[in-house]
């Protein structure tokens, strides 16, 4: 929309082109900043451990703002760099997982059944990654069950 208003030449007979040109970067300015914010909730969430609803909701924003070409531009290393630390998220969860099971099935010490629940609650609630990078989750939880059914079987 602010790329047409940019580019309406009846608009510059009342509206001076450096007019148009300076709401345009005030308007992509404060979409721009305000996708930033929204990376910085997520890093804040991974750095927290916290897996949940609200990290799939900031990448839906992220896309929807990213619908926007000029901002789409401007932000693609950002945005992949932020996939990129939900991917990391999710393998360094399932090493987590993995430790605790374990621990669990070798009984090598204390389990904390607590986190163990935590953990594998949070892998399950990264479905929605598998939108942004295919065969992630299905990778992580196929391993994960893998380990849990080897350990019944034994």
């Amino acid at each position: 929309m602010l790329e047409t208003a940019m580019n309406t030449f009846n608009l510059h007979e009342h509206i001076s082109k450096e007019d148009i040109n300076k709401i345009y970067e005030n308007v992509s300015s404060k979409i721009l900043n305000y996708f930033e914010e929204i990376v910085k909730k997520i890093n804040t969430e991974i750095q927290n451990r916290n897996v949940s609803h609200t990290l799939e909701e900031f990448m839906k924003e992220l896309d929807s703002i990213r619908t926007i070409s000029s901002i789409a531009l401007k932000t693609t290393e950002i945005y992949y760099a932020t996939v990129e630390k939900l991917v990391g998220y999710v393998y360094e969860s399932r090493r987590d997982d993995e430790e605790l099971l374990r621990v669990m099935f070798r009984r090598e010490g204390k389990v904390d059944y607590n986190k163990l629940t935590q953990c594998l609650s949070n892998l399950k609630n990264t479905h929605w990654i598998e939108i942004y990078r295919t065969g992630v989750y299905s990778d992580v939880i196929n391993n994960v069950e893998q380990q849990i059914i080897q350990y019944i079987i034994e």
